[in-house]
């Protein structure tokens, strides 16, 4: 509604500043004191100051803050001082006076509506439109959206499970105005409290909890590739299924509660979406296809973290499907950003092979309100990356990577070697953790 009423703001805008002026003028010609001069520039800031406050999302930015409170007090008390003046001076003041007035009334609505304009084609998100029409984005959810955009830098650490996302990285992203995470999975509860009182310990700055969703057990082929890795020389440990803890893990949540929870392999249900929010969470689920964002809409989530095929580690499809070597469908992020915008007015956070600041451009500009980064934080001394893991990033000649099973039985991606090469093909489709 907003953006209807833009060609209408310069007159609005006028017609405000005008009556300003007047309201200067009328105290002038009453009372001709000072001190009322001084009691309407008083009252113009507060004023200023309540619409700086309540007019837009929370920022941690003075700079911005003054910024706002600048815009909004600097044209109303140049026209309530001009209306004072006509009444206090000469003609050549007057006259003067006037002149500063009317160009004050005609400049500045259509500068300020030239830069509401300049807002809305920035924020526009249909590709599909001329860059001539500014097409507002489409309202987000406010609660996500404000503990994103609020950041000073637009990054998620994403949370890797399994050691490299330590609490000691997660509050070094939130303290450097990015978003931290910790990961939830292959944790109990009792070591993921930990982590969570760790990382509050060291900063007061918001940050989130992945957990992983327990999948359906699937036993087809896991004997059979566990033999083929002790045929081999390896010794894999027992093949284990079990709920990775995901009850007592949600229970911690809901008992000490982050600001953000982002699900991983599945669609989290709408009762503990219910839930979490009932104790003042937002709720996040990752997402690799159209459909499983529309799916995880119906649950009722706050944002999706759209995972492109250009991702490291596991892909958090919600079925890991036997007949594709990927899990799944297979989407290049830019595409299924534009994809899952044009399905759903949530906030997306874009995720998959973005590494520096032009990937972070690209997201954003395709519809992302932030960019979640994982590879480019492992070499991070405060990861807990392995010293072999390490090498092998710093690597310029490294292997390529490639999408695998034959590490837990989910599609991933990861660096090739030996035993990505050898054991892909015959890796069954499973959330078993045989080779751990």
């Amino acid at each position: 509604m907003v953006d209807g009423l833009l060609p209408y703001a310069p007159a609005v805008t006028g017609v405000v500043l005008l009556a300003v002026l007047l309201i200067g003028y009328a105290a002038g010609r009453a009372t001709g004191r000072w001190t009322a001069l001084v009691a309407g520039i008083v009252v113009i800031v507060a004023v200023g100051v309540v619409l700086t406050a309540v007019g837009g999302p929370p920022t941690e930015d003075p700079a911005a803050e003054l910024t706002a409170l600048y815009t909004i007090t600097l044209p109303l008390l140049i026209a309530y001082v001009a209306g004072w003046l006509v009444v206090k001076g000469g003609w050549l003041r007057r006259f003067l006076v006037i002149a500063i007035g009317a160009l004050l009334l005609v400049a500045f609505p259509y500068a300020a509506a030239g830069q509401a304009t300049a807002d809305a084609l920035l924020r526009c998100d249909r590709g599909d439109a001329p860059l001539t029409t500014p097409v507002p984005r489409r309202p987000r959810r406010d609660s996500v959206v404000h503990v994103l955009t609020a950041l000073h830098s637009p990054i998620v650490l994403a949370p890797m499970a399994g050691g490299s996302t330590t609490p000691e990285l997660a509050t070094a992203v939130s303290e450097a105005g990015g978003f931290g995470f910790l990961a939830g999975g292959y944790l109990d509860a009792a070591t993921l409290g930990a982590a969570v009182s760790a990382v509050r310990a060291r900063t007061a700055r918001p940050f989130g909890v992945n957990l992983f969703l327990p999948g359906e057990r699937r036993d087809a082929g896991v004997a059979a590739y566990r033999e083929r890795l002790v045929a081999a020389g390896l010794e894999p440990g027992e093949p284990v299924w079990d709920d990775d803890g995901y009850p007592d893990k949600l229970a911690l949540l809901l008992a000490d509660p982050v600001p953000l929870v982002s699900f991983t392999f599945g669609c989290p249900d709408p009762e503990a979406v219910s839930r979490l929010h009932a104790v003042g969470t937002q709720v996040l689920a990752t997402v690799t296809t159209p459909q499983e964002a529309r799916q995880a809409v119906g649950a009722g989530v706050d944002g999706l973290v759209v995972q492109g095929m250009e991702a490291g580690a596991h892909r958090g499809v919600f079925d890991n499907d036997p007949a594709d070597p990927a899990g799944g469908q297979q989407y290049g992020l830019l595409a299924l950003l534009r994809l899952v915008a044009a399905t759903t007015d949530l906030p997306l956070v874009a995720t998959g092979g973005i590494v520096d600041g032009a990937g972070v451009a690209a997201v954003l500009a395709a519809g992302a309100v932030a960019a979640q980064l994982g590879t480019a934080f492992l070499a991070c001394p405060e990861a807990g990356t392995k010293p072999a893991h390490r090498a092998a990033l710093a690597d310029p000649d490294a292997p390529a990577t490639a999408i695998t099973r034959a590490f837990t039985g989910r599609p991933a991606r990861g660096i090739r070697n030996s035993f990505l090469d050898d054991h892909t093909a015959a890796a069954p489709a499973a959330t078993h953790r045989c080779t751990t």
